[in-house]
Formats: structure tokens, C-alpha cells, sequence
């Protein structure tokens, strides 16, 4: 797998946050991109192993934003109709976060942060 340099999480957080122009639900983080990360999800299709570059970015930014907010990013994220077309789910996410070196103690046993909510 690729590393992620940081001017490219940069430029993708930059990128990010200049695109989610939509409404977001109250207690959301700011530069949560819903659609964006969901329409990035077909990157992971076949590559749960070994994922690509542009899967990993979708998957530290879906896990990362808003980690301790009251409705993670990746609550909104799961729920797009982007997102859901893939078949991926909640748990593949977290599955993939420590293969792509995610920091945060999420992994494949992680609870579902969006169970009761709307």
C-alpha cells in the first residue's frame, strides 16, 4: 500500500472542506463530506487487503472526522446511498482502518457508533 504524504491529506482535507457545502446534522464536524466519502468507497471495492491509496484517504477521513462528536462523520458517511451501493458496511470500514494506519483505537471489533441514531 501506498503511504499518504501529508501535503496529499492536505490538499484532500482542503479539497474536503471546500465540497461539503451541504447541511449537516447538528453535533456533526464541520468538514464532514458525506457524499464525497461515500462516492470514494467504490476505490475499496476488491482491495480490503491491500487497499489503494485513494480507498485510505476515504477511510482515515470517514473514521477520523469527528471522532468523539455526537454524530461521527462516519454515521453520515454509511447511510449514502453511494456509500451502500458498494456493500461495504460499518464494520469493513473499521476492518480496513488499521491496515491503512489509522492512529485511533478503532478496528474489525469496534462498536457500531451509530446504533440509535437517526
Amino acid at each position: 500500500m501506498e503511504r499518504i504524504s501529508r501535503r496529499q491529506l492536505v490538499l484532500f482535507f482542503l479539497f474536503l472542506a471546500a465540497s461539503s457545502a451541504t447541511a449537516l446534522e447538528p453535533g456533526t464536524s464541520p468538514y464532514c463530506g458525506p457524499r464525497f466519502l461515500a462516492e470514494m468507497a467504490s476505490d475499496c471495492v476488491g482491495g480490503l487487503e491491500k487497499p489503494r491509496l485513494p480507498c485510505c484517504v476515504m477511510v482515515m477521513a470517514t473514521v477520523g472526522m469527528g471522532f468523539d462528536d455526537k454524530v461521527p462523520c462516519i454515521c453520515l458517511v454509511v447511510r449514502d446511498p453511494a456509500f451502500l451501493a458498494t456493500g461495504f458496511n460499518i464494520h469493513d470500514i473499521f476492518s480496513m482502518y488499521p491496515v491503512c494506519h489509522g492512529a485511533l483505537p478503532v478496528g474489525p471489533d469496534t462498536p457500531d457508533p451509530c446504533k440509535g441514531i437517526n
